[in-house]
């Protein structure tokens, strides 16, 4: 799983991922699996997605019983419609939630999101994409983004870091989670992809096998964060694969896109 990271378990066997690290400094950082939850198959059981042809009665269920397992206020929500671009939305006072039970208001093509509103849960939505979290620790702000190949790519967990005011005085104040995702053994790649992920610093993390090409988008996310400035203490990975892992985790690339998403779930503790 990854050092710091740990299982929290909630009612009718729900099961979540979050960091202890995070925890330590006065947030919440945490990832739902598909165990527990109201969702019939193919998007058994916590299915967190609205943009999968499941009961949205069923998806509010789910929201907010992985939201109270955290101790958060699920009326307070928000969520993105996901566009696998590089749009990045503040959380306000006026903007909380939007989008968190009620998909018509999430935020529009947006695909990252940061607060510094206490108790306000910020939600992304996976299947093999990358989910990042971000946390100001003196600055008191934390964030997410959704980070596929072309978000990676786009770079847009190191534009939510200077979002949220990073800059290389101040880098020890910034730590990072990086929930699981599909892994290198089960996501190949064709040359173009490749080409474009080279080109934004990920060479590092592409390797070769005969003919195939595959990629790491989470040591790719990692290593651009360690790019910036991130000191690699201060970021955790999850060690494993959305696709692999099929009892804990949904995956678009395994269930060739007939499946339900998990949630990266990130607050300021109240």
């Amino acid at each position: 799983m990854g050092p710091g990271l740990r299982i929290r378990s909630g009612d009718g066997g729900l099961t979540l991922i979050e960091s202890a690290s995070f925890e330590e400094e006065g947030f919440i950082a945490a990832f739902t699996t598909r165990k527990g939850g109201w969702s019939p198959r193919p998007f058994d059981g916590l299915n967190m997605g609205f943009g999968v042809p499941d009961d949205p009665r069923n998806v509010r269920l789910n929201r907010i019983a992985a939201l109270r397992a955290l101790g958060l206020e699920p009326s307070l929500a928000a969520a993105m419609r996901q566009v696998h671009g590089d749009r990045i939305a503040e959380v306000t006072e006026a903007l909380k939630g939007r989008g968190g039970l009620d998909h018509s208001t999430a935020f529009a093509e947006t695909d990252g999101m940061y607060t510094a509103l206490r108790g306000v849960a910020l939600m992304a939505t996976f299947a093999d994409c990358v989910p990042v979290i971000i946390a100001d620790r003196t600055g008191r702000k934390i964030g997410l983004v959704h980070a596929g190949w072309k978000g990676t790519a786009l770079d847009i967990a190191v534009k939510l870091a200077l979002r949220m005011g990073f800059e290389q005085g101040r880098a020890e104040d910034f730590m990072a989670v990086i929930g699981p995702c599909v892994g290198p053994c089960c996501y190949e790649v064709g040359e173009d992809v490749a080409a474009t992920l080279v080109k934004a610093g990920g060479s590092g993390a592409l390797e070769t096998e005969g003919d195939a090409i595959r990629a790491d988008l989470g040591l790719m996310n990692e290593l651009r964060l360690v790019g910036l400035g991130f000191a690699p203490g201060r970021i955790e990975r999850y060690e494993g694969c959305t696709s692999c892992e099929e009892d804990s985790f949904f995956s678009h690339r395994r269930d060739k896109g007939r499946t339900g998403r998990s949630a990266a779930i990130a607050a300021i503790a109240v």
